[in-house]
């Protein structure tokens, strides 16, 4: 009788190459992931501050009430901060802690890329230092890094 199978430790070969291969991958698919969501907050902040500037233009000042805009914003996501003006859209982790930023001041037009944890080698700040081109945050970290544009 002639049986084929499989050795253990073929098997074994086959387990630990795919190990390596999801070890490989799996940290290079979380940072495309937050990249996206990351894209997704940008393009929210750009049409929040279209709308203040469209509303700058017809009012002669920017305003500090989203219900003023000619957009629906999402107040989960995003906020318009009424003491300093500025535009600002975030993504939070399933515990509800923040892990990127996204912020824009409609007077000076300057842009911010804030990332948690205040490690400048994890996901969220290499995700800032690509968006920005910026090697080095703008201070030194503390919680969080700032980057800016």
């Amino acid at each position: 009788m002639n049986k084929k199978a499989f050795t253990l430790l073929e098997l074994l070969v086959v387990v630990l190459i795919i190990g390596i291969l999801a070890a490989i991958a799996l940290p290079q698919y979380k940072k495309a992931v937050l990249k996206s969501r990351f894209a997704t907050i940008k393009n929210m902040t750009r049409a929040i501050y279209e709308a203040e500037q469209r509303y700058y233009l017809a009012h002669g000042s920017y305003t500090k009430n989203r219900n003023d805009l000619d957009i629906n914003v999402d107040t989960n996501t995003c906020s318009i901060n009424a003491p300093y003006s500025y535009i600002l859209c975030s993504l939070k982790d399933k515990n509800n802690n923040f892990i990127l930023q996204y912020i824009v001041i409609p007077q000076t037009q300057q842009r911010r890329c804030d990332a948690w944890p205040g490690d400048e080698n994890s996901i969220t700040n290499q995700i800032c230092k690509i968006e920005t081109g910026k090697n080095t945050p703008y201070q030194q970290c503390g919680p969080y890094c700032m980057y800016y544009y």
